[in-house]
């Protein structure tokens, strides 16, 4: 007893000792002076309640160091790791689990052409000073101050960054937007080996006019490729987006009322950096990314915007004809031509170094080289427009910050090649607009863009790129507003740009709602932000409760009267929303799995066309989909439809008990934000938020989205900030981050802003500061 006396004090002592040391080595700096032999001048940083910094500089010069400076203090190893994950330099850190992903990267080139791009750019013009500036910021906190705890952990070395590493991230960005890599092997199986009336279901730009050759074991490596994806997803993928801007007529102020919240994979630290830099004439309350100096998402006191993902298609997949007597020759119109090689080598922790080599193609890298043992495999080139354009993303993004009206804003975002975005644009002179951005190719009529195409007759590559003037666009149209929300756009000037859209029901529910009000103003814009209601799910659960027997309808009577009083709603206490996901989840899976492998159709469920799938068939009873081909005894919609009832009754029963008014949608949708590090149990409680239970799910405007599952839902990717804009007083902005502003676990800023997030609150996006609102002042120096 004495012992215990004597040893538990010490040893809480030695704890708290223990957390006081971590937490000072690792403490950004947010007062006091810094000295930097770059800056001409000083440097004033204010820092608010929820660690945002607040920037005013002499010149802009400065002000890009003071920027990167501060961004690097909170979000160093998101910087690291982001372009490890751009340039497949991943496994150097993390090991062996890595080295396909980095493999896949390689491959892809993002890295060869970033090298390629910095070489032929212009390094006089302005976008490219605010770049080396605010890189010398980054590399000034690197070099003088102490690094995160991720660097310790793991034993990262310490390396400059440089503007190659930002167009790399951006590379990175253009290619989480891409939806053919998931999406083109699915549908080429579904028309080769299934048939056009098996792909009416699918929102497909083209029919179907010919199968496209390609064998079992070539498609089953592009599957493979395309399930890739969840490795690095927890590294920011992103997944979708709404925005809309309402005109000053259809406004209480009189001012047009900007709103944005982009979609994307959660992690930690979260996607965006939040910054108000001020110099002389310009001032930007700005979303930055990781090693990115201007800001992605911004507003000030004359105009703002937001951005949705365009979801045009911009890649392609060329079956490439190999030469039987020399794998490094592909035919080329009427002759064998070389492939470009190219060796890397992929460094991994713990183990021996990884050599490949890259061969290219005149349509690209052959991007299913990665994998082996497909004895018949036939090689599979890469076509997309971020490698085959010059695409001047750094100078449109700097134009998109600088810009002083909409005819400047107009001109910037109309250079950008990949990634596609969706522009949406207001200011204060009562200009709404939405611009959708991006190199569109010029296919030819029969090309089918949605299917693996003809790599050695030439005839299927794109003859060039449409006029930004093809692109859909809009200003100030007499409705008084414009959303964006993923779908599909109308022709523009006879242009059907092909993608792979959204299903509708987001930007059709927001539309509905805008239409509805008179007068609109920052509170009643929230609700819309945070709506978790469904038209389509509530039509289809009544739909597939009319095809239930009268057997099984009896025997759940008062659940059954539940979902049919369902407004469509997945908020925390509803039932109806729990048993809609689950049904939704085994009806899907026996009417489609049977005609796929396993592989195949877990990567149809990671693709947007898996909504489109199911409630499109709900309205086709007579469907192909509907037969199941191991068993002649389903063969029309009424049998799936029992029997998938049957199975859910089933599993939410063992799940959640048998007392169904329990089955309540806050005991299977959570939301824990994930660290790198925090897949390890003893490493979780330090780096990893939450779990908490929230409303919202996927294809509702708080599109808060989990992988389509049968088990308890793990919120994968939904908005990764919320911000509202009323230009009638744009310094009263409102906004919300999933975590924080920090990357570094032991700060107060790390996870400061998740329970309000969870809760569908926001806070101010300051842009006036004070005494009152000024939580600390750091100077920077010459």
């Amino acid at each position: 007893m004495f012992r215990i006396r004597v040893l538990v004090p010490v040893i809480f002592i030695l704890i708290v000792a223990g957390l006081l040391f971590v937490t000072q080595r690792y403490d950004a700096q947010r007062d006091g002076t810094i000295a930097a032999a770059q800056l001409s001048s000083p440097v004033t940083v204010k820092f608010d309640g929820y660690g945002v910094p607040h920037i005013k500089a002499d010149n802009l010069d400065d002000m890009y160091f003071a920027l990167g400076y501060v961004h690097a203090q909170d979000r160093l190893f998101q910087m690291e790791t982001m372009r490890r994950l751009a340039q497949g330099r991943l496994a150097e850190i993390f090991g062996e689990r890595l080295v396909k992903t980095d493999q896949l990267f390689r491959t892809m080139g993002i890295h060869r052409h970033a090298k390629d791009y910095v070489q032929k750019a212009n390094i006089d013009t302005p976008a490219w000073q605010a770049f080396k500036h605010y890189l010398d910021g980054v590399n000034h906190f690197q070099a003088t101050s102490k690094l995160p705890i991720e660097f310790d952990l793991l034993n990262i070395p310490v390396e400059p960054y440089t503007i190659t590493d930002s167009v790399s991230v951006a590379g990175y960005m253009a290619y989480s937007f891409a939806q053919a890599m998931r999406t083109e092997p699915v549908m080429t199986y579904v028309a080769d080996q299934l048939g056009a009336e098996y792909l009416s279901l699918f929102d497909l730009d083209k029919a179907l006019n010919e199968t496209s050759g390609i064998n079992s074991d070539t498609l089953a490596s592009l599957i493979e490729l395309g399930d890739l994806s969840e490795l690095h997803q927890s590294l920011g993928q992103l997944e979708g987006s709404n925005a809309w801007a309402i005109t000053g007529s259809r406004t209480a102020n009189g001012k047009p009322i900007l709103a944005s919240d982009p979609h994307i994979a959660f992690s930690l630290p979260g996607t965006w950096y939040e910054a108000h830099v001020m110099s002389g004439d310009f001032e930007l309350y700005g979303h930055h990314l990781p090693l990115v100096a201007p800001a992605m998402l911004g507003h000030n006191e004359h105009f703002g915007w937001g951005i949705t993902m365009f979801q045009n298609d911009d890649m392609d997949f060329y079956l490439e004809k190999i030469n039987p007597a020399n794998p490094n020759q592909v035919w080329v119109d009427d002759k064998w031509q070389d492939l470009q090689i190219s060796e890397e080598v992929i460094f991994v922790k713990d183990a021996e170094a990884v050599k490949i080599d890259v061969r290219v193609s005149r349509n690209g890298p052959i991007i299913n080289d990665i994998f082996a043992g497909y004895e018949n495999k036939q090689a599979v080139s890469l076509w997309w427009t971020f490698t085959q354009t010059d695409n001047p993303m750094l100078e449109t993004f700097y134009g998109m910050n600088h810009a002083t009206n909409i005819n400047d804003f107009k001109q910037a975002v109309s250079q950008l090649g990949a990634p596609g975005l969706n522009m949406m644009y207001a200011d204060a002179d009562n200009n709404i607009a939405w611009w959708a951005a991006a190199k569109i190719p010029q296919r030819p009529a029969h090309v089918l863009p949605w299917k693996i195409l003809d790599g050695a007759s030439g005839l299927d590559a794109p003859n060039g790129f449409y006029d930004f003037s093809y692109n859909p666009q809009e200003i100030n149209p007499e409705r008084g507003f414009i959303v964006s929300a993923n779908s599909r756009q109308k022709t523009y000037q006879g242009l059907m740009a092909p993608g792979y859209f959204n299903f509708p029901a987001r930007a059709e529910k927001i539309t509905k709602t805008l239409s509805s009000l008179d007068q609109a103003t920052l509170a009643n814009q929230q609700p819309i932000h945070l709506d978790d209601a469904s038209d389509y799910a509530s039509a289809a659960l009544v739909t597939m409760i009319e095809q239930l027997s009268a057997d099984k309808t009896n025997t759940h009577s008062e659940l059954i009267a539940t979902l049919k009083a369902w407004d469509g709603s997945f908020s925390l206490n509803s039932v109806a929303a729990t048993v809609f996901i689950r049904w939704q989840y085994y009806l899907a899976e026996q009417a489609f799995s049977d005609e796929m492998n396993d592989n195949l159709y877990e990567l149809m469920k990671s693709t947007r066309k898996i909504d489109y799938g199911f409630f499109n068939i709900l309205k086709e009873p007579n469907s192909p989909w509907w037969n199941n081909i191991n068993d002649a005894s389903v063969n029309v919609m009424s049998d799936v439809v029992n029997n998938s009832w049957q199975t859910t009754i089933a599993a939410l029963q063992n799940e959640l008990g048998h007392d169904w008014y329990k089955w309540q949608w806050r005991e299977i949708n959570t939301l824990e934000l994930a660290h790198a590090l925090g897949a390890s149990d003893i490493l979780r409680p330090l780096f990893n938020i939450g779990p908490e239970s929230v409303a919202g799910a996927h294809a509702v405007p708080n599109n808060l989205a989990s992988k389509f599952t049968d088990g308890a839902l793990k919120i994968k990717s939904g908005p990764s900030t919320r911000r509202l804009i009323d230009f009638s007083q744009p310094q009263e902005s409102l906004g919300i981050l999933p975590a924080g502003q920090s990357g570094n676990p032991f700060d107060r800023h790390y996870d400061d802003q998740y329970l309000m997030y969870t809760k569908g609150q926001y806070r101010p996006q300051l842009m006036q500061m004070d005494a009152t609102n000024t939580s600390s002042t750091l100077i920077l120096e010459p």
